[in-house]
């Protein structure tokens, strides 16, 4: 008997010591699996972290890159200042970098003033610019979508000259991110795919909307929402990634940010290569030798993640207008409108010839010679063409109102006392969109430089008015842009031969030309306002002058 109960107390100690030994090796084994669990939880998050630090790195690259087209020079997804070190014209001076965002929006605004205005002409010019503002954001687009690809063969540059590798920048960002965490240092990177598209939900550009905003031709429910948060950052801006039509023609802005950021990666969505695109997107997978679970000793994580490149504020000013009369004008053309739609303006081609070879006459060099682009032309299309150039310096500043309100008022046909001629008439927008317009004492740009590559057309009896004959001239400094296309100085606008006494004192451009000079230190220095930011250059004259009787 008591060896029995001996042997049933041995029996009860086995057992215990047995279900002890199953419950520590399953307790072992639960904290092993939270152990490895709490591992692979933060290991996971530290990929993620290195997946979005790549994307960043990515889109920042992107944002780098400065392409050189052949109608509007050194563009980018970005405006920039003109301190690139190979963005340099032929006369050794920095050309600015423009924003695709700055072109696009351009575009759609000064179309929109051109079909307030009524003349043909001038729309028809509107809508050549904004096909021009379309072909270069594809262009730009598939560029930054060919410079995320792994080997891609074309070469990327900035605006220093240096050159570009966003693929290779944002895969060495990973693998030093992932080599700074020691769970994941002997990590496998098994994909990693870079990819360029938009927001599903649209998102915001940095181009301001247009003012006032009841002639912006905005969709409803954009036009809705910028009426309700007009105040803040996004409802001043056009939205991205969304159609925004005007008189049957596509517009189309990209998404960029204040600073380089992260978006969901849900609201991404693939664009292709008919419609420009910003966002980054990085698709990443990885294989460790941790593991969650005793049955396997790899573990392949994925993620993705998205990034939005950031943009720079456009700083470029406007240029100038001068329109000179110096016989006076005819009775029925007193205001821009009148130029722009007069019907006798239209009824004689002329050919439109460029400065070659050097700014004509002043370099030995220079000839004219005609335009291969554009053998004929009316003396109206011209003026209409110059005016736009013109509004297209000023980017997205003019108020569109303040244009249309210039365009029809009276010029300031001022006489000089007991000459019987008149004053030049200069315009130019200001920063704030309106148009200041004022007639000066002489015309700082009266030595008739034709900017090499720039256009002048010399038009003999082309008006007839008042039982008259008048001859058109007119001077287009920025018609073309770029070193491609727009001459050693790349269609920046023409600088003042003279001082600028003549512009009245307390005027806007008097205030802002001075404060320019005392900040540069260059107060009546005029070589050195050389500058492509410095306001007040010229971009376009157009001249009436010498009636003769008509026979």
């Amino acid at each position: 008997m008591r060896t029995h109960c001996r042997e049933a107390k041995r029996n009860r100690k086995g057992s215990i010591i047995v279900i002890a030994l199953l419950l520590v090796a399953v307790l072992a084994f639960t904290l092993l699996s939270m152990v490895q669990w709490g591992i692979t939880m933060v290991s996971h998050f530290r990929y993620q972290s290195a997946n979005e630090a790549a994307a960043l790195a990515a889109a920042s690259e992107v944002g780098r890159i400065v392409i050189n087209d052949p109608h509007y020079g050194f563009i980018g997804l970005s405006d920039a200042s003109p301190i690139g070190k190979a963005t340099i014209a032929g006369d050794g001076e920095a050309l600015p970098v423009t924003g695709i965002n700055t072109i696009v929006a351009t575009a759609r605004l000064d179309y929109i003033i051109a079909m307030g205005t009524g003349s043909n002409d001038l729309i028809e010019e509107a809508r050549l610019e904004a096909e021009e503002a379309n072909r270069a954001a594809l262009v730009l687009s598939n560029t930054v979508r060919a410079a995320l690809q792994k080997n891609s063969k074309q070469k990327f540059f900035d605006m220093n000259g240096s050159e570009i590798h966003p693929y290779e920048k944002s895969i060495a960002v990973f693998k030093t991110n992932l080599a700074n965490h020691s769970f994941l240092s002997d990590a496998k990177v098994k994909e990693f795919h870079l990819d360029l598209g938009g927001l599903k939900r649209g998102g915001y550009s940095n181009a301001p909307l247009p003012k006032p905003l009841n002639f912006a031709e905005l969709p409803p429910e954009y036009m809705k929402r910028a009426l309700n948060d007009s105040n803040s950052v996004s409802g001043s801006s056009y939205p991205s990634f969304v159609n925004l039509p005007v008189d049957g023609l596509d517009f189309y802005l990209i998404g960029l940010g204040e600073q380089v950021s992260l978006v969901s990666t849900d609201d991404y969505i693939r664009m292709g290569n008919d419609k420009p695109a910003s966002i980054v997107k990085l698709v990443t997978s990885i294989e460790t030798g941790l593991s969650p679970t005793m049955s396997t000793n790899k573990l392949t994580l994925r993620s993705s993640s998205c990034a939005m490149p950031n943009y720079a504020r456009d700083t470029a000013p406007s240029a100038a207008l001068m329109i000179t009369f110096p016989d006076g004008l005819p009775a029925k053309l007193r205001s821009i409108q009148d130029l722009l739609t007069e019907r006798c303006m239209d009824q004689k081609n002329v050919t439109p010839m460029l400065a070659a070879n050097g700014d004509f006459p002043m370099d030995n060099t220079a000839m004219l010679k005609p335009d291969p682009e554009r053998k004929l032309s009316s003396t109206r299309r011209q003026l209409c063409r110059g005016f736009l150039h013109w509004l297209r310096t000023a980017h997205t500043k003019p108020n569109i109102e303040s244009v249309w309100n210039y365009v029809n008022s009276p010029l300031k046909s001022n006489q000089f006392i007991g000459s019987g001629r008149y004053k030049p008439v200069m315009a130019i927008v200001l920063n704030d969109g309106t148009i200041f317009s004022e007639s000066l004492t002489d015309n700082p740009f009266s030595n008739q430089t034709v900017y090499d590559g720039q256009e002048y057309v010399l038009a003999f009896d082309s008006l007839i008015a008042d039982s008259k004959t008048w001859t058109v001239t007119s001077r287009d400094l920025s018609a073309k842009l770029g070193t491609i296309s727009g001459g050693k100085h790349g269609g920046q606008p023409m600088p003042p031969a003279r001082s600028w006494s003549m512009i009245p004192e307390h005027t806007p451009l008097k205030q802002i030309i001075a404060t320019y000079e005392s900040r540069r230190g260059i107060e009546g220095d005029i070589e050195k306002l050389r500058s492509a930011y410095v306001p007040g250059r010229l971009a376009f004259e157009f001249q009436i002058a010498a009636p003769k009787a008509l026979n």
